[in-house]
């Protein structure tokens, strides 16, 4: 927040670097930051040790190349806890993905490997037990439902599944290997601690999402898992999410890809009590809070009314609803998934992402049963287009020419590849 604690937390960083990268042109901004986090945990020195909670504090000796909570600032906050120092890993993953910007990966892959080993060497049997856990859901942290462990054997998980890509990037194939086995072995292993396969729960919102997201959840399970989701949101919170900082970045998008679209827009236009509007609507709030409030008697006069982490979501905004994706295999958006969700739900959304290749536009609106899509496709790049039918039958144009959707997955069909330029597309549902 920029009124009060004006830190550089590596929480708060990989919970918000993609929104800022579709809000803003950050690559220098997060190559600074990288700098900053090598050179705060260069030397071993004696620092604050964040154990199985936030309670749990000690005094140890950091290890060198180990980053701190914070970086830079002229306090610390002690050795970063595995669920914030996957900074370390999952920004410059995300630099590549979104700008395709291989030297960060070369410049920083030794750093990035340096914190894998070190959070590999604190497990036990299989997890990785200690951190600050998914932060700050509504109401507080008194609040917090997600056990520690879960959340910082996820990024742990993500954190491996990351360096088994940039190690085959990089032409390290061996380490790749490595990182491979790894992953299967984490993986397996999360899933004996915390999946509950008879009720296909993690237990809590933020477990079902990050398992979803990072490819945890067995496949046979996916739906159960949203679907499970989707109960405990109106059995146990009175229809709202109970996520902190890392779980409602990732919940929107994986309700949506996973059959309950309909539920993400009711969470997000609900009002009243336990709602996203009840900030604004009750309390004439003009930014995100650090803590939603949930009632109208929250005592929240003593939190950060301006404090950007709560926003993780803003980045499916754009990929989500706007539709607009890079992909791994041609990072920087040299080649662009256009994906849009809630269409049945909104009547129109609009975007557009200023890539390295140019500007990226992806604009929709509904009419009954018309849809018409107008998408900008920059110089050197190729667009692959996904059209919203959810098993229904509709006319296409493409440029007012006929067009057929083949291999129909998740609701969507592919249209194709596209070439830079402009195009409209029709769908006439029936």
């Amino acid at each position: 927040c920029p009124h009060r604690e004006k830190c550089g937390w590596t929480g708060d960083a990989h919970a918000m670097i993609r929104p800022m990268i579709y809000n803003y042109d950050v690559r220098k901004f997060f190559w600074k930051y990288m700098f900053d986090m090598r050179s705060s945990g260069r030397e071993e020195k004696r620092e604050l040790y964040l154990g199985k909670d936030s309670q749990d504090r000690s005094f140890v000796m950091k290890p060198a190349g180990i980053p701190t909570m914070i970086v830079p600032g002229r306090r610390t906050s002690g050795v970063a806890s595995p669920d914030w120092g996957t900074a370390m890993v999952q920004i410059p993953w995300y630099l590549y993905l979104y700008y395709g910007d291989r030297i960060i990966l070369e410049e920083f892959y030794d750093d990035m490997q340096t914190w894998v080993e070190y959070i590999h060497g604190i497990k036990e049997d299989g997890i990785i037990p200690h951190g600050l856990g998914d932060w700050c859901p509504p109401g507080g942290n008194v609040n917090k439902d997600c056990p520690i462990p879960l959340s910082s054997t996820a990024f742990h998980i993500l954190d491996v599944s990351i360096m088994e890509k940039v190690s085959g990037l990089l032409g390290k194939k061996e380490q790749q290997k490595e990182y491979a086995e790894m992953l299967e072995e984490l993986t397996r292993d999360f899933n004996r601690h915390f999946l509950d396969p008879e009720n296909a729960t993690y237990g809590t919102h933020t477990g079902n999402v990050m398992a979803l997201d990072l490819g945890i959840v067995p496949e046979d399970l996916r739906s159960d898992v949203a679907a499970s989701l989707v109960r405990s949101i109106h059995e146990d919170f009175q229809g709202f999410i109970n996520t902190g900082i890392f779980g409602i970045a990732r919940i929107f998008n994986m309700l949506c890809e996973n059959g309950q679209e309909e539920e993400a827009y009711r969470l997000l236009s609900k009002k009243g009590n336990r709602s996203f509007a009840f900030m604004w609507d009750h309390y004439d709030a003009t930014t995100r809070w650090e803590v939603l409030p949930v009632t109208d008697d929250y005592p929240d006069a003593y939190r950060s009314h301006s404090h950007p982490m709560q926003a993780g979501f803003n980045a499916w905004f754009y990929s989500g609803i706007a539709g607009i994706n890079p992909t791994p295999d041609k990072p920087g958006f040299e080649k662009i998934v256009f994906k849009p969700y809630l269409t049945a739900y909104l009547e129109s959304a609009s975007a557009s992402h200023e890539s390295g290749f140019g500007t990226i536009v992806s604009s929709w609106r509904r009419d009954h049963d018309k849809f018409t899509w107008d998408l900008s496709i920059p110089g050197n790049t190729t667009g692959v287009i996904q059209v919203p039918l959810y098993g229904r039958n509709a006319e296409i144009l493409v440029n007012d020419e006929t067009a057929t959707a083949s291999s129909q997955k998740d609701g969507f069909g592919l249209l194709g590849e596209f070439t830079p330029g402009d195009y409209t597309v029709e769908l006439t549902y029936h």
